[in-house]
């Protein structure tokens, strides 16, 4: 009888950090702050578990620096994000005439080819005259 109760203790206590977490991840709207938008990218490649159970928007900023991924003008946590901001992310200014559900994606694809490669222990050379990059 203890250890059913005690399975179902920590079930329920493991269903309320999730519940938690998941809460901690805002919709991603246009008009959410870039601090919103790291919670949102951490949660959307699959690395939340990465961050604390309760992360604070600089937990996910700080997650996503160390893989590099860092805007132009750096992270400001309560501004609101742009597209310029976005393509800012990828390195790609022109990326900005995209629109905005398109540029999302392309953030996405990036970030999370970044949070894979860290996983695997790869890192990307880029060269100005090759076209692409080579995982090594």
């Amino acid at each position: 009888m203890k250890s059913s109760v005690k399975t179902g203790v920590a079930l329920v206590l493991a269903c309320l950090i999730s519940a938690t977490a998941m809460a901690a991840a805002p919709k991603l709207d246009e008009k959410m702050t870039q601090g919103q938008f790291a919670l949102w990218l951490v949660e959307a490649i699959g690395a939340s578990s990465k961050l604390t159970a309760a992360p604070a928007e600089q937990d996910a900023i700080d997650f996503l620096m160390k893989l590099n991924v860092q805007p132009k003008e750096g992270w400001k946590k309560n501004t609101a994000i742009s597209k310029q901001f976005l393509a800012s992310l990828l390195g790609d200014d022109s990326a900005a005439s995209l629109n905005f559900n398109d540029l999302i994606q392309r953030v996405r694809d990036y970030v999370n080819s970044s949070f894979n490669d860290a996983k695997l222990g790869t890192f990307r050379a880029f060269s100005s005259s090759a076209s692409g990059s080579v995982t090594i």
